[in-house]
């Protein structure tokens, strides 16, 4: 494996020059190129990741699929901690991982056409990548399914329903932290007395967000449907992820199977450091902002918002995007 490690000023962000064209130049070979992206893409965005490098456990475990469904305490738990962290998640705007990765999918006879997230907070889609190109692998966190009935609702108008029966207990909030599904950390005595809204079609407490909870399946079809993408591709670029999930372990594991190109962009070590051709490691804002601009011929269109994400970038690299 070809491992690039730019070295970086301090204080900078923006991927060395070299290694990002490198990789450039590898991919160049190839015409159809599937991504998998993870948490790290949405870092820049100010939300949390699971596993950068110097980051600490998270101090409680996140509450496991079987645990959810099968007591009310637990769910109780989860929408506390849920409705405290929301807003956070749901106020994240695209950055420039997010944007780039639009902007090559947009470009005209592109080749990254399949993109398979392990991201539930809605950032690519943000940032206009087409639904119809993209798997969500773990689900979303803005829609809820019932458990009873199978009706949804949109988790911001299931906010202002928590929003409604807990503006009491909403003041005697302290600090906390969250995770990167909007899960904040409470401690466990400020729970109590949180109330849970019930669905509104069918009248039980049986909502539940259409995201794979840990310890969880990835619903077959969703399974079924990134493993043909990754069978279709002759390249798969991990982005932001250490694939430490086996549901986007097993995929960068098949396409290596299969005979693809295998590339990393990302900040520390993969669970699949072992089966990359090239592995860059960088930030991964400014490091897929120069690739985008590497692989595109001759500039690419603006695209509305983001002239206000580059323009306090003082790098000449990102400059030259016109994104």
């Amino acid at each position: 494996m070809a491992r690039l490690k730019p070295q970086l000023p301090k204080g900078a962000s923006f991927a060395h020059d070299a290694a990002i064209e490198y990789l450039s130049h590898r991919l160049s070979a190839f015409r159809h190129i599937a991504v998998i992206t993870g948490a790290g893409i949405s870092t820049e965005s100010g939300l949390s990741d699971y596993r950068s490098p110097g980051k600490n456990k998270p101090p409680r475990p996140p509450i496991k699929h079987q645990e959810y469904v099968a007591s009310a305490v637990v769910r109780q738990r989860y929408w506390a901690r849920s409705y405290v962290g929301f807003p956070v998640l749901s106020n994240a705007r695209p950055n420039l991982a997010h944007l780039s990765l639009a902007a090559l999918h947009d470009a005209a006879g592109s080749r990254f056409r399949a993109h398979i997230t392990q991201n539930v907070d809605g950032l690519l889609q943000a940032a206009k990548l087409p639904t119809a190109s993209l798997i969500e692998l773990h689900g979303t966190i803005h829609k809820l399914v019932c458990r009873s009935c199978g009706a949804y609702e949109l988790r911001k108008t299931f906010q202002t329903r928590l929003n409604t029966l807990n503006e009491q207990w909403s003041r005697e909030l302290g600090t906390y932290s969250y995770r990167p599904d909007g899960d904040a950390d409470l401690d466990s005595e400020l729970v109590h007395g949180f109330r849970v809204p019930h669905c509104n079609e069918c009248g039980e407490e049986a909502l539940m967000p259409a995201l794979v909870f840990h310890g969880g399946q990835v619903p077959a079809h969703v399974a079924d449907k990134a493993t043909r993408m990754v069978e279709q591709c002759d390249a798969l670029l991990v982005v932001g992820s250490t694939v430490t999930p086996f549901s986007a372990y097993r995929l960068v594991r098949l396409a290596k199977q299969r005979g693809a190109f295998l590339a990393c962009v990302n900040f520390g070590d993969t669970r699949a450091d072992d089966l990359y051709d090239v592995k860059v490691e960088a930030l991964v804002g400014n490091a897929m902002a120069r690739l985008t601009n590497l692989q595109l011929t001759g500039g690419f269109a603006v695209r509305e918002g983001f002239e206000d994400v580059l323009r306090p970038q003082e790098d000449k690299l990102v400059r030259r995007l016109e994104l």
